[in-house]
């Protein structure tokens, strides 16, 4: 006989397993600001009404002699009798309400056992006289002991309220205080703009950071705001500009959900690669100055409320029409630099540090005599030709570039080669075949340094150069034969470089 079973139990002893799941304090610590939010938003007017004109929350982290203890309090509308089933039970959602800032019917049990093994929950409810203790031991999960509840005496005077004490923690909080005054302000900037919330947290009136967007030419705010509709019909409004003074740390998205930011500065803002160049940003112009606001309450967020959790292929689409409604301002924020003064730039630490060195450099004698070029030159271009034969019917390209046929000015396919030879110079290069063959020395002491001891922005710096000098010579040879200039290689280098710092900002 088949046994019949229609529900799964799930055993007390997983709850002492959220202590050990990946949570940043003040995520979990926003789980009681969201309950006490909520429950203020939701009952705005009647609250209004006795008196109750903003949700105050006050929060502490205090020793008490034996250990760090969390402490929270609001004014919003209490707990109900009616809801403690909800309360102490895991995964039993609130009902859907136009402030939808506590959802799941998990955040804040999932906080607190992350917290600590005590708790302690006062409460109050605005429609009710009693006031109510209910205390849940984690350590006496599998005993009747486990959760009291008891009618006492309001210990505040407040019309309403709920006080939670959190004790017996399992992770010491005070390091990180600073950290999470700083999230809390951010995530709740827009409901402490509005004047409905006041976050304390000990003596401190948490306040967002202030973010001075530039100006163009004509005094208009480097902003622009869009809307992005999927197919399935989501939305998401938002904003895209340029910060006067450029950050790394403050420049990104913020993602809002229901006014309550979701990820954003401090910790977490989003660096999409479709935006800013490369996933998570880089150190750019443009990755210091672009900030802006996603509104994404249209979307499932996570239960830790840490990130948004696309479905199916909205990530894709939704990223490929961000990507495309904010090119222009991206683009634009690599040209508002306030460019430099010559003195200004030399004033800067690199270019006194290089100073020094290349002031070194030239000092000594030996680095610049050239006079052995005489005696090595000949030999080397008699080699030089042979080389490069027998590299290209032996070697594959490491680069193929054979659609440079097609461009006016090259008209050849260009294959890049490696090779290593210490006696012929960092790149050769000969014509074969109607195909400009460049092969670059990675036996050169220089590009052995730069292998070994540099990165991989070295290495492709040190290899564009070479390939922009061989095109620079082609080109020119093309265009001038025999009457080509010093001049006419360095103009046209010159235009390789531009291109290639053009592509390297807005990629």
């Amino acid at each position: 006989m088949i046994p019949s079973i229609n529900k799964i139990e799930i055993g007390s002893s997983t709850l002492k397993r959220y202590a050990d799941i990946d949570y940043d304090e003040w995520y979990a610590m926003a789980e009681y600001v969201d309950n006490s939010l909520h429950s203020y938003m939701n009952n705005k007017s009647a609250l209004n009404r006795i008196g109750i004109k903003h949700c105050d929350v006050k929060l502490s982290i205090l020793d008490n002699g034996d250990g760090e203890e969390i402490n929270i309090l609001d004014n919003a509308g209490g707990i109900h009798t009616d809801e403690f089933e909800r309360l102490l039970s895991m995964g039993l959602s609130k009902e859907k309400s136009d402030t939808q800032l506590s959802e799941f019917g998990m955040g804040m049990k999932t906080a607190t056992i992350w917290f600590g093994n005590y708790i302690e929950i006062e409460t109050k409810h605005y429609l009710e006289d009693k006031c109510y203790k209910i205390t849940i031991d984690v350590n006496k999960v599998d005993t009747e002991d486990y959760v009291k509840i008891t009618e006492v005496n309001p210990s505040s005077n407040l019309k309403s309220f709920t006080k939670i004490k959190i004790s017996k923690l399992n992770r010491r909080l005070k390091r990180k205080k600073n950290k999470i005054k700083e999230s809390l302000a951010s995530i709740y900037r827009k409901y402490i703009e509005s004047g409905d919330i006041i976050i304390t947290f000990e003596d401190d009136i948490l306040k967002p950071i202030n973010i001075e967007l530039g100006k163009d030419a004509e005094g208009k705010l480097f902003k622009k705001e869009f809307e992005i509709k999927l197919k399935n019909g989501k939305k998401c409004k938002g904003w895209i500009g340029i910060m006067l003074k450029g950050k790394t740390i403050m420049s990104g998205f913020s993602v809002y959900r229901n006014s309550r930011l979701v990820q954003g500065y401090p910790e977490n803002s989003w660096r999409p690669k479709e935006v800013f160049g490369q996933e998570g940003g880089s150190n750019t112009i443009k990755n210091q100055k672009l900030i802006g606001e996603l509104d994404m309450s249209d979307f499932d967020v996570a239960h830790t409320k840490n990130k948004i959790n696309f479905k199916d292929d909205d990530e894709g689409e939704f990223r490929n029409k961000l990507g495309e409604v904010c090119s222009d301002i991206a683009a634009e924020a690599n040209r508002v630099s306030k460019p430099k003064t010559p003195k200004e730039h030399e004033e800067s630490i690199n270019v006194i540090i290089g100073k020094q060195k290349i002031e070194e450099y030239f000092k000594e004698p030996e680095n610049i005599d050239v006079s052995t070029i005489e005696y090595v030159s000949t030999t080397v271009k008699l080699n030089t030709s042979k080389k490069v034969k027998e590299i290209y019917e032996n070697e594959e390209p490491h680069l193929d570039f054979s659609d440079m046929k097609n461009v006016e000015g090259i008209n050849k396919a260009v294959l890049v080669y490696h090779f290593m030879d210490r006696s012929l110079p960092y790149m050769i290069l000969n014509e074969i075949d109607d195909k400009l063959i460049v092969c670059i020395n990675v036996k050169h002491p220089y590009y052995e340094n730069i292998a070994e001891n540099g990165k991989a922005d070295n290495e492709v710096i040190f290899k564009m150069n070479c390939i922009f000098d061989a095109l620079a010579e082609q080109h020119n040879k093309n265009m001038y034969g025999d009457d080509l200039s010093p001049e006419d290689m360095r103009l046209t280098k010159d235009v390789f470089l531009k291109k290639w710092i053009t592509h390297l900002v807005e990629s």
